[in-house]
């Protein structure tokens, strides 16, 4: 397979995540629509924390794609792309993510648990809400760079991921806020300001809970603003991961 010329690393981060996006547009369709499914299902069915697991599954399976695509300059991509060279599932790559992820997981086992209801119910549980926000901030920061490794090489030192982000971390943060996060609450906002202005954006009406079928289409911008948004993830580490090498420590130095 030859190179896709717009998977370059040294493009801006915008023009090169919608190359991804497009070269990848099965798989991130398809997690698109999964997406907006699992926010339909939730109106159904209570069961958030089935949901927040179905939905973090679906960011794993597209942020390798996208971190295959990147890592091969383009020669891999599409369904191809969501398995590793050999055509198998990524697991260690599954369990990288599962360890970054870990703290919105614990998260929504808290927030969902039997007598609690769903969200913060108290100053305690905001205040570890935020915590674990910041854990699950920090571990992106200081091991995300693990990922693009282990899409690349099939294996993974977090040794070396944990140096390279703590002796670069200020870089990867400042690109990790203004690229993925930024983007992620902008479309947020968005969303806001189309309920400000009169669009349906609500799945459910809040008042009689009826199915709203306007809200399809909003709803499904803002899932793939959300599958856009590892894209952009993916971008920012893989330079990192590409730009950075892992520090070396002082004991092994000398």
């Amino acid at each position: 397979m030859t190179p896709n010329k717009n998977i370059d690393l040294d493009r801006g981060l915008f023009p090169l995540a919608f190359s991804v996006f497009r070269a990848n547009y099965l798989p991130c369709g398809v997690a698109s629509l999964l997406l907006l499914g699992s926010y339909v299902g939730a109106g159904y069915l209570v069961a958030p924390l089935a949901f927040a697991v179905f939905r973090s599954l679906i960011i794993m399976i597209v942020g390798y794609s996208a971190y295959r695509t990147l890592s091969t300059g383009g020669r891999v991509s599409g369904f191809r792309a969501i398995g590793t060279g050999a055509g198998r599932i990524p697991w260690r790559y599954a369990g990288v993510m599962l360890m970054i992820l870990s703290p919105i997981l614990i998260l929504g086992i808290v927030w969902t648990a039997p007598g609690t209801g769903v969200g913060p119910s108290s100053i305690g549980e905001m205040a570890f809400g935020v915590m674990m926000v910041i854990s699950y901030a920090a571990l992106y920061v200081l091991f995300g760079t693990a990922l693009p490794e282990v899409a690349e090489r099939g294996d993974v030192s977090l040794a070396e991921a944990f140096e390279r982000g703590r002796s670069n971390y200020r870089v990867i943060a400042k690109s990790m806020v203004i690229g993925p996060w930024l983007f992620r609450a902008g479309s947020m906002l968005f969303l806001i300001l189309l309920s400000l202005a009169g669009v349906t954006v609500d799945l459910f009406h809040g008042a009689t809970g009826v199915f709203q079928v306007a809200a399809l289409g909003p709803m499904l911008v803002f899932a793939s603003c959300y599958i856009f948004a590892e894209v952009l993830t993916a971008i920012v580490l893989v330079r990192a991961y590409r730009r950075y090498p892992a520090a070396v420590p002082d004991a092994v130095a000398a």
